[in-house]
């Protein structure tokens, strides 16, 4: 039979022309039904950007979120929120972020700008996801933190939107073992928040856990929540030797505020092998011992072998505010190492810092007591605290620090004493004037000589004073500073000058001196009757023979008693001649000024 005959050959041909048929008319449908939905999609998108509009406050949030649920899936809102979002300035997109919130959609776009080159988009972006609050956010804002690099204000609001967190603290006791050490102080601050909401799992996991590592980030959270169900467990965990995380446990337990605990913590400080250790437990004392606690200390200051007294002190000053008698105390101590120990310690607690107030009380005694501290704590070094108060402080504080200063001695404080030297108040200038005379060191000349020109004579006397002081060989090198000083106009600075160059001593101030001897001023003169007896020779000797016919009495007797002091010590036997040789020239003076060998004589 052949199938291929023309009846069955026009079925074929028929039935492919209806399936032809069908398919153009499907087509036809198809395309119609896509133009549809697009229109319709379209519609949709318009309707949902209209409502997103409508949200102008927060106060809208609600209300708009409802709508939006009500006529669109999130699926279909999601794309649209983003645009909208991407295309929002930052400073409104708060408004759209609780709006996500509310609809419980992840912020994938706002996440991603945590990636931004521009530091205040990542700030913008974390604080952003603060206020969207959904857990997926925390994993972005842990790498925030942990970014060494990252600016410190985007990081601020990284670490504000973690605590905005505390209402779900269970997210974060699995980041708390697993995150960074510079991130986990912040998640357990975050968890120490959250009071007993979370203590039972924590004290859960805490017994379980089979790692010493997360038993003590589980601990940490304990301790700030001063659970002391562990008490005990942490107290066997401090006091073995074995021990990976003996010295935190240690903390833990001056967090928990026992003072039972206080004998073996006192037994660490002062007998554990472990330097650190044997800190941790002082720092622990401190918290938690009274000052009735430290009595037995006292023994321990003195005790008699050295070694046991430096490890003393070395550890005690981690203590606090409590140790600071014993360690004024050891300030007295007869070895330098030990005292110089106890100020290291004072310097750590800050002792002159909060004590400066007392070095100008109104109890001299105790006035007298802190400034003979603060001197011994300036020799060994720690004195800038008071250069600093010399810049802003009170002035009679300013005046008793001078005081310390000039006691202390080191040339550290040259450049401040100097600046002082042009203060406005006389009495700080006299003061600094007086503790300059204390430095050592050849820049203090300059200040002083300033001063020798100052207005109030308490000031030059000071100046003069402290220039004496200073050796001779140095005050050499100045000698035609002062010359010139004794053609001044002002005859204080000329008596002044002539006390400086007494003090020098050199052959040529002794024609110098016998210049300024027919000085108009009388007490000029007076000066250089008594600045003359300190030189040994026939001219000086000359120079206060001159002086004996004085028109001024007090003159005269002063030349009498140079004269007197240069023949009772002089060694040379000419200079005895001399005087005999010379003796009618002193008229009715010449029984005080030979009296005392006459009188050696007659006995």
């Amino acid at each position: 039979m052949d199938i291929f005959n023309s009846q069955n050959l026009f079925y074929i041909i028929a039935g492919l022309a209806v399936l032809l048929c069908l398919s153009f008319v499907w087509l036809i449908g198809w395309f119609f039904l896509k133009k549809i939905n697009k229109r319709s999609t379209s519609t949709s998108q318009e309707n949902c950007l209209k409502i997103l509009d409508q949200l102008k406050s927060e106060d809208m949030v609600l209300k708009v979120a409802q709508n939006l649920r009500n006529k669109f899936s999130l699926n279909f809102i999601q794309p649209i929120l983003y645009e909208k979002i991407k295309k929002t300035p930052f400073e409104k997109r708060y408004i759209y972020a609780q709006l996500s919130k509310e609809l419980g959609i992840v912020q994938q776009h706002i996440q991603s700008m945590l990636e931004s080159p521009y530091s205040e988009v990542r700030a913008k972006a974390a604080k952003t996801l603060s206020h969207i609050h959904h857990p997926d956010s925390i994993p972005y804002l842990i790498e925030v933190i942990e970014d060494k690099d990252e600016e410190f204000l985007v990081k601020q609001e990284a670490i504000h939107a973690l605590w905005r967190f505390q209402d779900k603290p269970d997210l974060f006791l699995d980041i708390l073992t697993s995150c960074s050490d510079h991130v986990r102080p912040f998640i357990v601050d975050i968890l120490s928040s959250t009071g007993s909401t979370i203590l039972a799992t924590l004290q859960n996991r805490f017994s379980q856990s089979q790692n010493e590592l997360h038993k003590l980030y589980y601990a940490q959270v304990l301790t700030h929540l001063k659970n002391k169900r562990f008490l005990n467990e942490f107290r066997e965990s401090a006091i073995n030797y074995n021990h990976p995380f003996r010295v935190h446990y240690i903390n833990f337990l001056g967090q928990l505020q026992d003072k039972k605990l206080l004998p073996q913590l006192f037994d660490m400080m002062l007998k554990d092998p472990d330097h650190n250790v044997a800190e941790q437990a002082a720092l622990v004392i401190g918290k938690i011992a009274s000052e009735s606690d430290l009595l037995e200390l006292a023994q321990w200051v003195k005790h008699p072998d050295y070694w046991v007294r430096f490890k003393i002190i070395k550890l005690i000053k981690h203590i606090g505010a409590l140790a600071e008698p014993y360690l004024i105390e050891a300030l007295e101590d007869e070895s330098d190492e030990i005292m110089y120990q106890a100020v290291l310690g004072l310097e750590k607690l800050c002792f002159i810092e909060r004590n400066m107030k007392y070095v100008a009380s109104a109890d001299r005694e105790q006035a007298r007591r802190y400034r003979d501290i603060f001197t011994k704590l300036g020799h060994k070094g720690y004195f800038k605290p008071l250069l600093e108060m010399l810049k802003n402080g009170d002035l009679k504080v300013k005046y008793e620090i001078c005081t310390i200063l000039g006691n202390i001695g080191n040339v550290v404080a040259l450049d401040t004493l100097t600046h002082l030297t042009r203060d406005k108040n006389w009495t700080l200038r006299a003061q600094a004037a007086k503790a300059l005379g204390h430095v050592q060191d050849a820049g203090v000349i300059v200040p002083l000589i300033h001063l020798i020109r100052d207005e109030e004579e308490t000031v030059r006397d000071c100046a003069v004073h402290s220039l004496t002081k200073i050796k001779s060989s140095v005050l050499a090198s100045f000698f035609s500073d002062f010359d010139e000083m004794t053609r001044d106009k002002n005859y204080p600075i000329r008596v002044s000058a002539v006390q400086i160059i007494r003090s020098i001593g050199r052959k040529e101030s002794v024609d110098t001196l016998l210049r300024l001897a027919s000085d108009k001023i009388h007490y000029v003169r007076i000066e250089i009757a008594r600045s003359l007896a300190s030189f040994e020779t026939r001219e000086s000797i000359e120079g206060l023979i001159q002086l004996l016919q004085d028109k001024e009495l007090k003159v005269q007797e002063e030349a009498a008693e140079s004269l007197k002091i240069i023949y009772d010590s002089a060694l040379d036997k000419r200079i005895k001649q001399y005087y005999l040789d010379n003796q009618d020239r002193f008229g009715d003076y010449k029984k005080n000024i030979f009296r005392t060998p006459l009188l050696k004589k007659a006995a």
